[in-house]
């Protein structure tokens, strides 16, 4: 069976609203390629000639040829109101091509002395291992949670810039689990991995089985943090800041006066309300910068 990769072409920070539309249009996951997602990173290899940088943000949304015409009227008529003219290509796939182009984008990634391995390169494991890195392995049936976007990048380099060793974590909004799993990896020994999503809930725990820490984490579906037990020595919190600005309501439930806080998915123009925010609570201690978007450490006062 064949299907078309509708392309919207965007700029970052429209792509979450596009994603959103192009979502529910095709009932379908999608795929984004963020040229800013590449910045500062540091890949083992990448195939030149099967991986197409995008100029700013690609977002792939999935359909079959004869709901084509239709799924293309129909993204057109909701963005053009909100973003004006844009652009949509097409190409068509057979159905594993369907299924797997985006794994052309998906490769060992090195950030600091993590390396995050897909599945389909486990035969690699060894020789990280073997040359000091710590492995992380993440099998995801789309390419998000991979560690490839700036955020989740900027989360696992300020992890490690924290003494991980034997300490409690609660990780809001988990995703794949990879920040979990990366906590775990450099020393934590109790992490709950919080997620809304069923489907994100599934893919951690599946995840957590493939790198053996399911003694050290314990997956949980939840409103942020409605099933929380008990407070934490490090959040961390990779969302968006519209929702961060939600969290910070009943971040007292679970911290004490020593924890510390990673938050990400901030963009340029809401760190500063974030950064106020949070501060009334908390102190900023560091940030990174990746691109346009921001990782914050707090810790408490």
């Amino acid at each position: 069976m064949k299907f078309y990769e509708i392309a919207v072409h965007c700029t970052t920070t429209d792509s979450e609203i596009v994603a959103d539309i192009v979502t529910e249009i095709t009932s379908q996951n999608v795929a984004i390629y963020d040229q800013n997602d590449w910045n500062n990173l540091k890949f083992e290899y990448i195939d030149t000639h099967s991986v197409i940088m995008p100029v700013d943000c690609v977002v792939c949304g999935f359909t079959s040829p004869t709901n084509l015409d239709n799924c293309m009227s129909q993204i057109s008529n909701k963005l053009t109101p909100l973003l004006g003219t844009v652009r949509i290509s097409t190409r068509l796939l057979d159905d594993l091509d369907w299924k797997d182009s985006w794994k052309a984008y998906f490769v060992p990634l090195l950030i600091g002395n993590i390396v995050i391995l897909p599945l389909w390169e486990k035969s690699k494991q060894e020789q990280y291992l073997q040359a000091g890195y710590k492995c992380v392995l993440i099998d995801t049936s789309m390419a998000f949670g991979t560690g490839q976007h700036s955020t989740t990048a900027g989360c696992i380099e300020m992890i490690q810039r924290l003494d991980m060793l034997d300490k409690s974590v609660i990780d809001v909004g988990c995703g794949s689990g990879i920040l979990s799993i990366v906590a775990t990896a450099l020393g934590a020994t109790s992490v709950q991995a919080l997620d809304y999503d069923r489907e994100a809930v599934l893919t951690t725990v599946n995840n957590v089985n493939l790198n053996r820490c399911e003694d050290s984490i314990t997956v949980k579906q939840s409103n942020l943090l409605d099933n929380v037990t008990g407070k934490c020595d490090i959040l961390l919190a990779n969302i968006t800041a519209d929702i961060l600005t939600t969290l910070f309501c009943y971040i007292d439930k679970v911290l004490s006066p020593d924890s510390k806080v990673v938050l990400s998915g901030i963009v340029d123009n809401q760190v500063q309300h974030i950064i106020d925010l949070y501060s009334s609570k908390l102190t900023y201690v560091d940030e990174i910068v990746k691109g346009e978007w921001h990782t914050l450490l707090f810790c408490g006062k």
